[in-house]
């Protein structure tokens, strides 16, 4: 009984590790979205798109810092919540220069 109940606690730690890097995943194609916009000129969509990915990326990192239970993957999910973090604020900022420039 106590083996069970450990792999359905390793089960689900790997399913809240998938589920975190999903979100993540997710964030990065908002971002790629942004960059289309940006492109096409569309700066204020771009901007609001890549805010609000930033606010997602920091509840999601908060949930899972909060679960103890995360520990399989804990550090790399976190590196790339954190890369991901960086490349949102830096479009952020390169999508608002763009837009400044462009008025």
């Amino acid at each position: 009984m106590d083996e069970s109940l450990n792999l359905a606690s390793k089960r689900t730690n790997l399913a809240n590790d998938r589920t975190f890097l999903a979100s993540v995943r997710t964030n990065a194609i908002f971002a790629g979205l942004s960059i289309i916009l940006v492109k096409n000129e569309n700066y204020l969509p771009a901007m609001f798109i890549l805010f609000f990915s930033i606010c997602a990326n920091i509840i999601i990192i908060r949930a899972y810092l909060r679960n103890k239970e995360n520990q399989s993957y804990k550090t790399s999910s976190i590196i790339y919540s954190v890369i991901l973090m960086v490349v949102l604020v830096i479009l952020l900022y390169t999508t608002y220069i763009e837009w400044r420039n462009s008025k």
